[in-house]
């Protein structure tokens, strides 16, 4: 379910700067060849609803009175108010193609399946000029055509834990999921005032993995280009929302993309403190592996999912030696999670068990071409940069003056380095 005649609810939560186009909107939804669907219109600050639209008893109107717009609790309250199995977000601005709702209901038809989503095309209001993304970012792009209006399909990536590091490269529109999934991963979180999709998104795939997602390799959505797109005003607040959906998702999607390709994970210097489901790796016990990783590492080539190596590289008499082993042992895409007390402060130099010194600029020389040239052919390895920080852990760092680096680095091999999302500089 669903099949055939069951319900699809469409949700659209929508301001004034919309208004200009909700018929076009109403009228892709009316064409559609599954007919059995509702569509539970959202209007907030001042918007209104054409009144041709009353005509429709399958048009659904809930007005959201409270002022300000906070996307999470507009979303939240249009699936509230839902009657069918599945939903479907759907903005006002935007257009569904033929055969769209009917792609949804068949991909549903597996009972693994949670979330759906599509290829799509963007064009520009007024001009149906299209929008491509870089090819540097990892993109693919195929010719589409509509209506006689030459488009470009930027290809969705790969449903996995890499893709979902940043909301431009996790499932685009047409976005769907199984109403009861949505509220088992708690649904749109009512805070965010941005970002919501991709947290929400971040969830579906630590409770459901890559197999309760679906993608329909075909457009199915158009998105149109204007100036008061979302995704153009508050363009800012989404970077960092983005940012901190990542900081918050981070390792519990590493961990869910290892275990769902039977990999094991390892935390180096965890003998006291070990995280849950990982090996433990020390230089004495207690530790479930008991080995000097100066030496070569005790795993075999594309064997590990992930490494979280804490305070523990500055320990260690050659970073390039450890840096190649960990692209070693690492499967293809697997992940390195790494911190390290920065340079830049005193917590490098004050320990004299440290013998060597990072600060964020260290991790150029693993990630980017142009560096790495200058430290081969001793390293042989590649890493995709997913983050590079210089923070405080705590008050304790801060007030003692002990910045550190957090990596979280990814492994380039092939099939992963083929057009990784974020892209490749190395």
């Amino acid at each position: 379910m669903p099949a055939g005649d069951s319900v699809i609810s469409i949700i659209t939560p929508f301001g004034p700067s919309h208004e200009p186009f909700i018929l076009q909107a109403y009228h892709s939804l009316t064409e559609q060849d599954h007919e059995n669907w509702e569509w539970i219109l959202v209007p907030n600050n001042g918007a209104a609803v054409p009144g041709v639209l009353g005509a429709d008893s399958r048009v659904k109107v809930h007005e959201f009175a409270e002022p300000g717009i906070n996307i999470g609790k507009l979303k939240r309250f249009a699936c509230e108010r839902v009657a069918g199995d599945v939903i479907v977000e759907f903005d006002a601005d935007d257009i569904l193609l033929l055969g769209a709702l009917a792609g949804v209901s068949k991909a549903f038809e597996d009972s693994a399946v949670q979330f759906v989503y599509s290829n799509d095309a963007y064009f520009r209001e007024g001009t149906w000029a299209p929008t491509s993304f870089n090819e540097f970012w990892g993109w693919r792009h195929r010719d589409f055509e509509h209506a006689g209006h030459k488009l470009t399909v930027n290809v969705n990536f790969p449903l996995t834990a890499h893709s979902l590091r940043q909301v431009f490269f996790s499932p685009d529109h047409l976005r769907a999921w199984r109403t009861k999934a949505y509220w088992e991963t708690g649904g749109h979180d009512a805070t965010l005032s941005i970002g919501d999709d991709h947290d929400l998104m971040c969830r579906f795939y630590i409770k459901y993995g890559a197999r309760g997602f679906k993608g329909i390799d075909e457009v199915l959505y158009l998105y149109r280009k204007h100036d008061k797109n979302s995704c153009t005003v508050h363009n800012a607040s989404i970077q960092k929302q983005t940012e901190k959906n990542y900081c918050k998702y981070r390792t519990a999607l590493s961990e869910k993309w290892a275990e769902e390709n039977g990999l094991p994970m390892l935390d180096f210097g965890g003998r006291f403190h070990k995280f849950p489901r990982y090996l433990s790796v020390d230089i004495e016990p207690p530790a479930d592996v008991v080995c000097d990783l100066n030496q070569t590492f005790p795993w075999e080539d594309n064997s590990i999912g992930v490494i979280r190596a804490s305070h523990v590289a500055e320990h260690l008499v050659d970073p390039i030696h450890f840096m190649n082993e960990c692209h070693r042992v690492l499967a293809p895409g697997g992940w390195l999670l790494m911190e390290v007390p920065s340079a830049d402060g005193r917590g490098a130099f004050q320990d004299p068990t440290h013998k060597s010194f990072w600060n964020e600029n260290s991790f150029w020389y693993y990630t980017t071409a142009q560096y790495a040239s200058f430290i081969r052919p001793q390293y042989k390895g590649r890493f995709q940069a997913s983050r590079v920080v210089t923070y405080y852990p705590n008050a304790f760092f801060k007030e003692h003056e002990i910045p550190c680096v957090q990596a979280d680095l990814i492994c380039l091999k092939p099939p992963y380095d083929d057009h990784p999302p974020g892209g490749a500089r190395i």
